[in-house]
């Protein structure tokens, strides 16, 4: 067996281990897949995110308005079951 003329002489005892290398192919539906994934993970973690917001915003809004309708004093001038007087006079 003559070596190649590209290959360097070998010493003895010395193998060359001949490992096939498959050609790189670029596989457009595994990206199209990963990106719709991904894609769709970011829209379910937007829309968890925008719910619990959107329920702390909600509670908040209703407390506030709770708060402010009992911070109200009122000043009742006459007695409601009375009937005012320019409608006794009738």
């Amino acid at each position: 067996m003559n070596p190649s003329p590209d290959l360097p002489p070998l010493a003895p005892n010395e193998v060359i281990t001949w490992i096939k290398v498959e050609r790189e192919s670029f596989d457009i539906l595994g990206v199209i897949v990963a990106s719709l994934g991904f894609t769709g993970l970011c829209i379910a973690l937007a829309a968890f995110c925008g719910s619990i917001l959107g329920v702390a915003f909600i509670l908040r809004g209703r407390r506030d308005r709770q708060l402010a309708a009992g911070d109200h004093v009122g000043i009742h001038l006459g007695d409601p079951d009375t009937p005012a007087a320019s409608a006794r006079a009738y």
